[in-house]
């Protein structure tokens, strides 16, 4: 059954993120991969307009949540063990929280694991070795956060703020 953009929106501020799967992207994906295109070239961006801002699931959901936004490459971040967030929570900077989402866009077998309500909750961080923020699995744990894994098997993407905890993984 297909969610109406107002229910994906629910579910992105209930849950803390949304998954969408799309053949599509998984196989545009592909192609960027096998033709060596990195995301941080021209050619990038007109792939990253076309599989976000210009593809209906993700714009209608970018359209309830915000007047105006734009569209840029924040980094590339592939295949990696354990719960990285992009953003600390800043108890200083409250009003920062629900600015910006990340839209990840995922090739074909890819599995991600987020944490379910995990951003409601002040979370501790260590700086990790790619200069994100690694959230301890104990600390997660601990708060009696429930992981909520998924596998794009023909690729997709999901949406999420930058205060999400996120492991991916990719076959």
């Amino acid at each position: 059954m297909e969610l109406s953009s107002e229910q994906k929106r629910n579910v992105i501020l209930e849950n803390g993120f949304f998954f969408l799967d799309d053949a599509v992207v998984g196989q545009n994906m592909e192609r960027m991969d096998e033709e060596g295109i990195p995301l941080a070239s021209a050619a990038g961006f007109l792939f990253c307009k076309a599989n976000v801002l210009e593809n209906p699931g993700i714009r209608s959901i970018l359209d309830l949540f915000f007047e105006w936004f734009g569209l840029g490459l924040y980094r590339s971040f592939g295949a990696r063990h354990g719960d990285y967030v992009f953003q600390k929570n800043d108890p200083d900077y409250p009003e920062m929280d629900g600015r910006c989402l990340l839209v990840h866009l995922l090739r074909k077998g890819s599995t991600v694991t987020l944490w379910k309500g995990s951003h409601r909750y002040s979370l501790p961080y260590i700086k990790g070795e790619n200069n994100l923020w690694l959230v301890p699995r104990a600390s997660l744990k601990r708060f009696d956060l429930s992981p909520v894994s998924y596998t794009f098997k023909q690729g997709g993407l999901y949406v999420n703020a930058p205060l999400r905890p996120q492991d991916i993984n990719e076959n």
